[in-house]
């Protein structure tokens, strides 16, 4: 009985002094996952390409939302394109002219 109270302190005082885990806090429109991608669609990347295939956790943007330059995550607008959001227009507009440039 003397030997199973010095363990059960240990125990107890391991116990409080770990930290429970938390869930990063992340910013509008972005969600936190253990497993995301490698490759997010951005408005550099608005088209899915290749990519590894590994767990990467961290924040990223939310269904329907895609990342701009300035790293926020902003809504897809389905008037300019599906896989474009309005804030990634300049590059939509170069990205989609180097597409007609290629294929003329």
């Amino acid at each position: 009985m003397k030997c199973s109270i010095p363990l059960l302190a240990i125990f107890v005082a391991g116990t409080i002094a770990m930290p429970a885990a938390t869930t990063p806090k992340c910013n509008v429109g972005e969600e936190y996952t253990d497993c995301g991608t490698a490759c997010p669609l951005t408005c550099a990347q608005p088209e899915p390409r290749p990519c590894t295939l590994q767990c990467v956790p961290g924040c990223f943007c939310k269904r329907g939302l895609i990342r701009n330059q300035g790293f926020a995550s902003v809504p897809i607008s389905a008037e300019l394109n599906e896989d474009l959001a309005p804030a990634c227009i300049n590059v939509w507009l170069a990205y989609m002219g180097e597409k007609l440039l290629k294929a003329s």
